[in-house]
C-alpha cells in the first residue's frame, strides 16, 4: 500500500496485553530524502512509534487513574500510541 507513492507498513505493538496496530511510512530514509527534495525542514523520526511512547502506553493502561477524568492530548507522541491507548480507555 502506498500514499502519494510513499510506501507503507503496519507495525503491531503488545501494550498492556492488547495489540496496536500502527500504519507508518516504509523507509525513514524515504521521507527524510522527500522532506531535502522539497527544500523544506523536517525530520523522520516520526515514522516510528518509539519504545518510550510503547512503555507510556502500557503505564497509561496499568493505571488508567492517571488520565481519569482529564482530557488527554498526545503532543509529540510520534504516531499517537498514547492517544490511542487514551481513546480506548474513554479518556479523550
Amino acid at each position: 500500500v502506498t500514499v502519494g507513492g510513499l510506501p507503507l507498513l503496519q507495525q503491531e505493538f503488545d501494550v498492556g496485553g492488547r495489540r496496536l496496530h500502527v500504519v507508518c511510512p516504509r523507509d525513514p530514509d524515504e521521507v527524510l530524502d522527500r522532506y531535502i527534495a522539497a527544500g523544506t525542514d523536517g525530520d523522520p523520526y516520526w515514522t516510528r512509534v518509539w519504545p518510550s511512547a510503547i512503555a507510556l502506553a502500557v503505564e497509561l493502561l496499568r493505571r488508567p487513574e492517571l488520565v481519569q477524568g482529564r482530557r488527554v492530548a498526545d503532543l509529540g507522541g510520534v504516531l499517537g500510541a498514547c492517544c490511542c491507548c487514551a481513546v480506548a480507555l474513554g479518556r479523550v
